[in-house]
Parts: structure tokens; C-alpha cells; sequence
């Protein structure tokens, strides 16, 4: 299916409609993005559901084979969210370590393993430096393009950049929003 197609997200749900509901954690999943949280008073606890999902769905992606769904284990990436000090415990995927970070990308947001959004905010500034230095001939001081149309382009292709998920980051604290500005 080519991306971007109309049929390319049904098919997808079809192929993951049978996706197993596992004790004990929650697979989120999003066009094909997906992520397994798992919760426990320990690291070690943690680490023990999340291997055991991953072996679940391992066995699954086995029997539909022949639909050719695989996880990609370089695309993986475990992070643990936590203020306490641990020691890592790696988690595999088809006998391949899954390499441990201490930030992670899901759905356009970098999730830190303190979840405090300085990693993201970060980001959000890098892709708006880059976004207005490819528009700044049109809207900077000699552009002849008139003040509505220049919001326009503002509204259009920076706004998005550092709105996205703001109900989640805007609550960062004033240092991280200064980053921004």
C-alpha cells in the first residue's frame, strides 16, 4: 500500500484488529506506531511485564506471518519514566537487545525518562529555526507580501511546529518555555 493512501489505514486495522489484549500493560498504538507501557513498584517489576508483552506479541506476529507484519527491533527503543535511580535491565526483541534511552519520539513528542519537557521543547525550537529560515524571504522586512498574508504563512507553517501537544508540554516549567521564544 503507498502511504498516504485511503485504504492503507483500514487495512492496517484489519491487520492488528487481533492484536492480544496483555495482562498487565497497555499497547498503544497509532497507524503504525506502537508503544507498550507497562507499570510496576520496581524496575525489575516493570521490566518483567514489559518482556513478557513483548514475547506475546512476538508469538503474534509469528502466526500472522503470512500478512507480513514484523517488528522493527531498530526502530525499538526502552525508556523508563521514573525519578528514582535504577539499574537498567535490557529487554529483547527477537533475541536482539532493544537499546536503552533516556528519551524517546511517540506521535511528534520527545518524552524524557523524567517526563520534564526540556528534551522536547528543545526539538520544537530546532524545527521552528529551521521552518523560518525557508520562509523568511517571503515574510521578512524587504517582503512585499501584505500583513494578512504573511499571518497566513505564519498560521500555516510555524503555529503547527510549537502548538502540537501543547496541552501536554505547556505546562513545562518557565525556563523550558523561554527555550521557545
Amino acid at each position: 500500500m503507498p502511504q498516504g493512501s485511503v485504504l492503507g489505514p483500514v487495512l492496517y486495522l484489519l491487520y492488528t484488529s487481533d492484536l492480544p489484549n496483555l495482562e498487565n500493560s497497555t499497547v498503544a498504538t497509532f497507524a503504525n506506531d506502537t508503544a507498550i507501557l507497562t507499570v510496576g513498584s520496581s524496575n525489575e517489576e516493570s521490566t518483567r511485564k514489559l518482556q513478557t508483552a513483548i514475547n506475546q506479541i512476538q508469538k503474534w506476529t509469528k502466526k500472522m506471518a503470512q500478512w507480513h507484519i514484523q517488528i522493527n527491533e531498530s526502530k525499538s527503543v526502552h525508556i523508563n519514566f521514573t525519578n528514582r535511580r535504577f539499574k537498567h535491565i535490557p529487554v529483547t526483541i527477537n533475541n536482539q537487545k532493544v537499546p536503552y534511552a533516556n528519551t524517546a519520539k511517540y506521535l511528534g513528542m520527545t518524552l524524557d525518562a523524567k517526563l520534564q519537557w526540556k528534551a522536547h521543547v528543545k526539538k520544537k525550537r530546532k524545527v521552528l529555526e529551521l521552518r523560518y529560515k525557508k520562509i523568511y524571504w517571503p515574510v521578512g522586512r524587504n517582503s512585499s507580501l501584505s500583513l494578512h498574508d504573511k499571518l497566513l504563512i505564519y498560521k500555516q507553517i510555524l503555529k503547527p511546529a510549537w502548538t502540537y501537544s501543547i496541552h501536554l508540554w505547556g505546562c513545562t516549567k518557565q525556563s523550558n518555555v523561554n527555550i521557545i521564544r
